[in-house]
């Protein structure tokens, strides 16, 4: 399945009337050119899931992947959203 549409699935499926008035994803752009990926955790099962920081840096591609403040948080360049979105998709499942 596409990363979009797995984040997409993600989202709705926390989706209970509350949660998504209180937390959810922020997707921006930096100006390095690039994406910020923000993914609040709270309420969810990965709220206290360990994760340990990646990263991979490139000529032409970089990005990282962290967890702070129960966030899940990502930049990478402006071709390497798929990766990002499948290193969550990674550790969201893994840890269901």
């Amino acid at each position: 399945m596409d990363e979009l549409i797995w984040l997409m699935e993600w989202y709705n499926s926390r989706c209970n009337s509350g949660w998504e008035h209180q937390f959810g994803i922020h997707l921006t752009t930096i100006d390095n050119p690039g994406w910020h990926l923000t993914v609040n955790l709270e309420e969810t099962a990965l709220e206290s899931c360990p994760f340990e920081r990646v990263e991979q840096i490139g000529e032409t591609s970089w990005w990282q992947c962290w967890t702070q403040d129960k966030e899940f948080l990502a930049a990478c360049g402006p071709r390497d959203l798929p990766a990002v979105l499948g290193v969550f998709r990674k550790w969201a499942e893994s840890a269901a």
